[in-house]
């Protein structure tokens, strides 16, 4: 019953994309100091400030401090763009109510045009993600939807429907998040996006990970870390070798065989390692975290309290309340395995409470097994019994055949669409080949008759001659 889930919502930088961000900064540098214009100037600050956002927080902050006293006569778009650059700052360090704050400020701008509707929506989405609101953040999400369909925007549309599939997947909505999926993998498909037809495969394989259909899993995984290895993508790829690692260690534990167990062991320090050299946080926790519950799985269970202990030291540190919560409940197992039976009780209601509080219904599916476990332990029955009911009421809710039966009748119909799709542009395929043969054929037998019709003629004046 233990589980670990990454959210694959982060934007992911490449060489190629921080080289672009560089000869940008550059030219909003050079631009800055030719300009006379005195409204120019401070949005032209403000984009300097953006373009430092993720690389370096101290030239972030310190380009803000420069416009802010420039805003009371900049126009409302340098306003609008001042105070999200505000928010992503505050909300990359966790600050979440300066976040907010920056966030409401924005709010009276976003009927400006759709570019800034669209933009405060989205945002709203990620501060409700990263407070681990599932249900906000589905709902600010589904908003911007909404509105990219109204504008006819593929790219966000995609976009949009990604981020949704992802929500219902915290929430524990396997069918939801299946549907909306694949029409974010076909979209992503119609706009020649690569990086983000990858990352539907990965969530795609994450689905049918939860629903237990592990060959579906690792089919779309290996689709989804063969894009990323061409694209060059090594955070995407930790993803991918992380989620690989919890497919195969829950194979290794069904069929009980070390084979498969070994194979997640290799994945995850591969990808601690790359996550390491890339200094990738998530990366690093995502690892550690799955670290802990297989060696759990394989019997070594100091060991795993040891990766336990730090797994919630960094979710902790990075605010990851859904990671601290699957740390917290596999750490109480493996307390539970060697006896440290209080503590083990402790971390278990810690995660239950941690459950309640995001709405990540498959973490709370699995805190309350642990509590039951641990409940069973100390003798209490009782106690044990409630634990196990709740367990049960929110697997039959996110695990009955009905729901699976769904997501297969899904998956074929999209599959069914993809065959008919090459079906007709092979049959279009021979269509052309069929007229270009007919062409050549009839240019051949006109040309023959031509060559007909002139030796003939010259044949008669020829004899005629003659």
């Amino acid at each position: 019953m233990k589980t670990f889930l990454l959210s694959f919502l982060l934007i992911v930088s490449s060489l190629a994309q921080s080289q672009t961000e560089n000869k940008e900064i550059d030219s909003l540098k050079t631009l800055l100091s030719k300009s006379q214009n005195e409204r120019e100037a401070p949005n032209l600050i403000v984009e300097l400030s953006n373009s430092y956002l993720y690389i370096n927080a101290d030239s972030t902050r310190y380009y803000l401090e420069m416009a802010k006293p420039l805003l009371s006569r900049s126009p409302d778009s340098t306003k609008s763009d001042w105070y999200m650059t505000s928010y992503a700052m505050h909300l990359d360090a966790k600050r979440f109510d300066s976040a907010k704050y920056h966030l409401d400020k924005t709010k009276q701008y976003k009927d400006l045009n759709y570019h800034y509707s669209r933009r405060y929506y989205d945002n709203l989405g990620f501060y409700y993600y990263y407070k681990a609101n599932f249900s906000k953040a589905l709902s600010a999400w589904s908003e911007a939807y909404d509105l990219s369909v109204k504008e006819q925007d593929l790219e966000f549309q995609r976009n949009f429907l990604g981020k949704i599939a992802v929500c219902h997947q915290q929430l524990g909505n396997f069918q939801e998040g299946i549907e909306i999926q694949l029409l974010a993998l076909d979209l992503a498909k119609k706009t020649d996006n690569k990086d983000s037809e990858a990352r539907a495969y990965n969530n795609m394989g994450m689905l049918f990970e939860k629903l237990e259909d592990y060959d579906k899993a690792l089919e779309n995984l290996l689709k989804g870390i063969k894009i990323d290895s061409l694209l060059g993508n090594e955070q995407s790829k930790v993803n991918s070798y992380i989620n690989l690692g919890i497919v195969h260690r829950k194979i290794g534990e069904k069929k009980q065989d070390t084979t498969f167990l070994l194979k997640a062991k290799k994945y995850y320090q591969t990808a601690l390692e790359i996550s390491r050299e890339l200094e990738y946080s998530q990366g690093i926790y995502g690892s550690v975290s799955n670290m802990a519950i297989l060696e759990s799985t394989m019997g070594n269970d100091e060991q795993a309290i040891v990766f336990g202990r730090e797994a919630i030291q960094l979710n902790v540190e990075a605010a990851d309340k859904v990671g601290e919560l699957t740390a917290r409940s596999n750490l109480a197992l493996s307390l539970k395995y060697t006896g440290n039976i209080q503590e083990a009780e402790s971390q278990a209601n810690r995660a239950i409470a941690l459950g309640k509080e995001t709405g990540f219904r498959s973490g709370l599916l699995d805190a309350y097994f642990v509590l039951s476990s641990v409940k069973k332990e100390q003798g209490d029955y009782k106690e044990a019994y409630n634990a196990y009911v709740n367990y049960s009421e929110i697997e039959d809710s996110i695990s009955s055949g009905e729901v699976k039966n769904r997501v297969n009748e899904l998956e074929i119909r999209y599959q069914t669409a993809e065959r008919e799709v090459d079906l007709a542009q092979t049959r279009a395929s021979l269509a052309e080949s069929e007229i270009e043969v007919r062409q050549k054929n009839n240019m051949i037998y006109g040309s023959f008759g031509i060559a007909m019709i002139l030796g003939l003629l010259g044949y008669l004046v020829y004899n005629q001659q003659r």
